[in-house]
């Protein structure tokens, strides 16, 4: 397990996540060492200190509240767009 990140005194966001699905996105985010806070009938907050950490609180997030088949669509659709890339010709 990760160690708590450190929050510089620069740019810090907090994030609040609202329902029933903000125990599993904590639990997670506890276990990448993510500053949070839950308590009960409260909502989630997380302390957002970089670009890291904020994109694992996104990926987090999609992994817990989107299903398998919107997850698939949407590795299908990255693939797809990089599949695309190959066949631009440059100028």
């Amino acid at each position: 397990m990760n160690s708590p990140r450190k929050a510089s005194p620069e740019a810090v966001e907090m994030v609040e996540v609202q329902g029933e699905h903000r125990w599993l996105i904590y639990q997670r985010l506890q276990q990448l060492g993510i500053i949070c806070n839950c308590s009960a009938y409260q909502p989630l907050r997380i302390r957002i200190v970089d670009s890291a950490t904020l994109v694992q609180v996104w990926s987090v997030s999609r992994q817990i509240l989107l299903t398998r088949g919107q997850l698939a669509h949407w590795l299908e659709r990255c693939w797809e767009l990089e599949g695309s890339e190959d066949t631009v010709e440059p100028e």
